[in-house]
């Protein structure tokens, strides 16, 4: 257990983050990854990240958008409700309360989305176009 008595910092889990990106083949692709963090006295924190504007978003049970792309790069944290997620290649995951997507798939086939649990609220983030997460460890 780390105490807040502990004065000194040590690498912390990192946090999860699910990518959403384009690969090579021209099809999005999942990746997770962890964001670097440290573990500090007042629990584990990552370091600040420049941003270039905040958004709020609710949408409707049922919602289903076919293929698209992600409008920015952005850091999607979903806070209620739970959406499904289909790649080009058939893959499909869910993500509900505390998952957070980075969704960088901004040219080719892209994703489709289904909202099947609402209404769900998600914050987005939206992050510069050299915001750099190359370094973060995959799991």
């Amino acid at each position: 257990m780390y105490s807040a008595a502990t004065t000194g910092e040590r690498e912390g889990d990192g946090v999860q983050v699910t990518r959403m990106y384009k690969g090579s083949d021209g099809i999005s692709h999942f990746e997770d990854v962890k964001v670097p963090a440290k573990l500090t006295r007042v629990g584990e924190i990552s370091r600040w990240f420049p941003t270039d504007s905040v958004l709020f978003r609710e949408v409707p049970e049922g919602l289903f958008l076919d293929w698209h792309l992600a409008d920015n790069r952005v850091f999607i944290a979903i806070l209620r409700g739970r959406i499904e997620v289909t790649l080009g290649e058939g893959v499909v995951r869910q993500f509900g309360p505390g998952d957070i997507v980075f969704a960088e798939d901004q040219d080719g086939r892209g994703h489709q989305t289904h909202d099947i649990e609402g209404p769900r609220m998600s914050l987005m983030i939206k992050v510069p176009d050299d915001f750099n997460i190359d370094d973060w460890e995959r799991i």
